[in-house]
């Protein structure tokens, strides 16, 4: 079974403008199912931690484990969730790059996950990265 999942777009923004809204690893400023985000150590360190609290009443903790403004790219996992998630671990990534034909954004936004999750989780992630590509959208105004 894989255990990646892997959804991508194009975003009718340049590159600068949607690395914005990535880039604090701050999901409340695009993502229509977070309520709020607290940052605990500084936006771009490597190792500090956000407390994502869902509209629905998840929250969940995240790890910064990478960040490259050269990239366009930030990586994260998830330290701790209530409820429970059901894998053991799972480390998420989220990158861009530049269309220069008509400087528009490519973004790609995969999950890898511990050989112990199940088909379900596997789709519930494909949605959740779909869902989130639109917010992010209407997030642009694009």
């Amino acid at each position: 079974m894989a255990t990646r999942v892997t959804e991508s777009r194009v975003i009718q923004a340049p590159i600068d403008k949607v690395w914005e809204k990535i880039r604090s690893l701050d999901l409340s400023l695009w993502l229509d199912t977070v309520n709020k985000v607290e940052l605990t150590g500084a936006s771009g360190e490597v190792g500090s931690l956000r407390k994502v609290t869902f509209k629905d009443g998840t929250l969940q903790v995240f790890h910064l484990l990478e960040l490259s403004d050269l990239h366009h790219s930030v990586t994260y996992d998830i330290i701790e969730s209530h409820p429970a998630i059901t894998v053991m671990s799972a480390v998420h990534s989220i990158s861009l790059e530049r269309i220069s034909h008509d400087n528009t954004t490519f973004i790609e936004w995969s999950s890898d996950f511990s050989n112990d999750v199940n088909q379900e989780v596997l789709q519930d992630s494909k949605f959740k990265k779909q869902e989130g590509f639109a917010s992010l959208i209407k997030a642009l105004g694009v």
